[in-house]
């Protein structure tokens, strides 16, 4: 019987999963880190091996069945994960009218002998050639040949001379050149609807006809095609020199036109605002760093040091002085101390219904990462942690008063106040109270706010130290 795994232990593998990723040396020329800090990793039984879930925060899901059956190498599984983003960048679902399981195989065909060329090495390959069989048809197809790429091995002699004529475009001298429509009319004339079987298909292929329901929703999804475009920009060439594989389409067509889209700006701003608050700071990468702390450096000498608050007790129990005394002398030293990490607080009323689930989305990771608190904030404020916004379980009285984030600032004991706040709403806040106010002035508190929307207040404005008018998201 199939072990049903808790939420606790499908983070725990979850995690796991994304340092998996990491770990592979080629991973840090395809910007993974930069992907799986916008993307979360899931694990969950809604694709037999991964797909991706859209929405305010994306979501890789990855079958974990299938991680600890075919992904016993962290090579195998970037070889998984890349697999996947493939397919939503060639834009298979546009491609035809209507899929097919032979249409399946000729992407998957396609995506797994332009991965073999990107990473020829063994460890690499041995991924698709353990999931697929060799021997049989059309398993062979989703494979390279035996040796590749250096002592390919003759087809078998059941071979077609169609089925030959693809290999060697899959993989023969003149890599790349294969089209869908090629290995589609083979299979066409190949198999019969009842043949396909034998073989496993990687990534999204759900819906009528396998047709990828879920991976047609990331290509139309505007979050996720920036994620993608972002991490995909820096890919090395060799990544990014095919085809499209199909009736004249190009890579970078199924990414977002070279015209900055409205929420692109919008990011853009939201990063400025951030930067100037100290969140993206260069040298912040954890909620930790060395800081430069006074502290007290004690030592023990046998000169006389009267300063030494226990020698009178020590004569007294001991009948006679001490030979050694105890000083302390202040120093600076480093430690390793939590960050004052910033907080930033979201306007959730209902005029800003529409922006939230993009400005949660995009603020999400940094929270992750433990850069910044995220709270939001009506007439009463409430933290937002990750995934509780997405199921609704955040208070909201869809009212506005910005008193309520200065009253919950200063509940915070002094040590702990963060030094830098960042406001995101449509500006209908009110003003500060005048007692409110003098407290973040005694505590130093900085105030950063980003104005969201067409019609936006600036009753903030004489209480900020920079004020960031955010485009349009529409």
């Amino acid at each position: 019987m199939k072990k049903i795994l808790t939420e606790k232990e499908r983070d725990k593998i979850a995690r796991i999963m994304r340092s998996r990723i990491l770990n592979v040396l080629p991973a840090a020329s395809y910007q993974m880190d930069k992907f799986l800090q916008l993307v979360d990793i899931v694990i969950s039984d809604q694709t037999p091996s991964a797909c991706v879930e859209t929405g305010p925060q994306p979501r890789l899901h990855l079958n974990e069945g299938f991680i600890s059956k075919y992904c016993q190498r962290d090579e195998h599984l970037l070889m998984l994960v890349l697999h996947e983003l493939y397919h939503i960048i060639l834009g298979h679902t546009r491609l035809f009218p209507r899929l097919t399981e032979a249409h399946n195989i000729a992407f998957d065909a396609i995506i797994n002998a332009l991965l073999c060329y990107q990473f020829p090495e063994p460890q690499y390959l041995e991924f698709f050639q353990n999931i697929n069989n060799a021997k049989h048809f059309p398993s062979r197809l989703l494979r390279p040949p035996q040796g590749w790429p250096r002592n390919s091995k003759p087809p078998p002699r059941n071979s077609t001379q169609e089925e030959k004529t693809v290999m060697d475009l899959l993989y023969g001298k003149n890599p790349n050149t294969a089209t869908y429509h090629e290995i589609f009319e083979l299979l066409h004339q190949t198999l019969k609807s009842e043949d396909y079987s034998g073989f496993v298909l990687l990534g999204d292929h759900s819906g009528e006809g396998k047709s990828g329901e879920k991976d047609r929703n990331a290509l139309n999804d505007d979050l996720f095609k920036e994620i993608l475009r972002r991490a995909v920009e820096e890919w090395p060439d060799e990544a990014k020199s095919f085809r499209g594989r199909g009736p004249g389409e190009q890579f970078s067509n199924f990414l977002m036109p070279k015209p900055k889209s409205p929420r692109a700006k919008f990011l853009e701003a939201l990063k400025r605002l951030l930067q100037k608050a100290g969140i993206l700071h260069p040298t912040y990468g954890t909620a930790y760093a060395w800081k430069k702390m006074p502290t007290i450096q004690e030592y023990f000498t046998v000169i006389p040091n009267w300063r030494d608050r226990q020698i009178h007790s020590k004569e007294i129990l001991l009948g006679q002085t001490p030979v050694l005394y105890k000083t302390e002398i202040p120093t600076i030293r480093p430690r390793w101390s939590p960050q004052n990490v910033a907080h930033v607080y979201l306007d959730v009323s209902g005029s800003m219904e529409d922006a939230l689930p993009w400005l949660v989305g995009a603020i999400n990771p940094l929270q992750r990462k433990g850069l910044c608190r995220i709270y939001a904030f009506s007439t009463i404020v409430d933290e937002i942690k990750p995934g509780r916004f997405l199921t609704g379980q955040v208070k909201n009285t869809y009212g506005t008063d910005i008193n309520c984030v200065y009253e919950h600032l200063i509940k915070f004991s002094k040590q702990k106040t963060p030094q830098r706040v960042v406001v995101l709403t449509d500006g209908y806040t009110g003003i500060p109270k005048a007692n409110l106010l003098k407290e973040w002035n005694d505590r130093k508190v900085e105030l950063y706010v980003g104005l969201v929307g067409n019609q936006t207040s600036s009753f903030l404005q004489p209480y900020a130290k920079m004020m960031e008018r955010m485009p349009n998201l529409n």
